[in-house]
């Protein structure tokens, strides 16, 4: 296929598997559990990667699929949502600059506002810059944006004592990394006794549809 990738074919049909599998809201689940998700499990992107090495990022074509079969899903969660006749959380986060963490957040009871505090907005009522998904620019239209940070947060408590270190070399390196990262933090917090630090990795748009009267 013309502009896919070396090995595209086969993950362009797994792109496919994953959004047939999960086209379909289970109605026993929100019944049950009252929310559900939907985040990109397609290989190689979801693929654990052992060396802590950086996991590829989707483009091009098969970024464009993935895009597209988000989208598929929120709007058929929505239908199905719609016929419980109760409100609703449903929107898509869309990651920009970590594509790859994108996935489709839905709850109901308990879990209607349970979201609300996930992400720290920029922009209410923001405009979607599209010039990454221009493939979807019409769909993604139809829905309204608020425009959060995409953070990383690190804890104080991630630096272990010294002596569960191999040298003190190791935990010497583990402080002064942690250091280091702090002076350039995004935001500084500390709830109930736990300190740390957050860092902006980019922007997530969060986008719904609004739901019909």
């Amino acid at each position: 296929m013309k502009g896919t990738p070396k090995g595209g074919s086969r993950i362009l049909k797994e792109v496919q598997n994953w959004r047939d599998f999960n086209i379909e809201l289970s109605e026993d689940q929100m019944l049950n559990t009252g929310r559900n998700y939907c985040k990109i499990y397609v290989s190689p992107y979801s693929d654990l990667q052992l060396d802590n090495s950086p996991a590829p990022k989707p483009s091009g074509i098969i970024r464009q699929h993935i895009l597209s079969g988000l989208i598929d899903i929120y709007k058929s969660w929505q239908k199905t949502l719609e016929q419980f006749d109760t409100p609703y959380y449903l929107k898509l986060w869309l990651y920009e600059e970590r594509f790859e963490k994108s996935q489709v957040v839905c709850g109901i009871g308990p879990y209607v506002n349970f979201y609300d505090t996930t992400f720290q907005i920029a922009i209410e009522n923001a405009k979607l810059t599209t010039g990454n998904f221009q493939n979807e620019h019409e769909r993604l239209s139809q829905f309204s944006w608020q425009k959060a940070h995409d953070l990383e947060h690190h804890y104080a408590t991630d630096i272990e004592d010294a002596d569960t270190f191999a040298t003190p070399e190791d935990y010497q390196a583990s402080v002064t990394w942690y250091a280091k990262k702090k002076v350039k933090a995004f935001a500084t917090f500390s709830n109930d006794g736990a300190e740390g630090f957050s860092q902006r990795l980019g922007t997530v748009w969060l986008g719904e549809i609004p739901a019909k009267q």
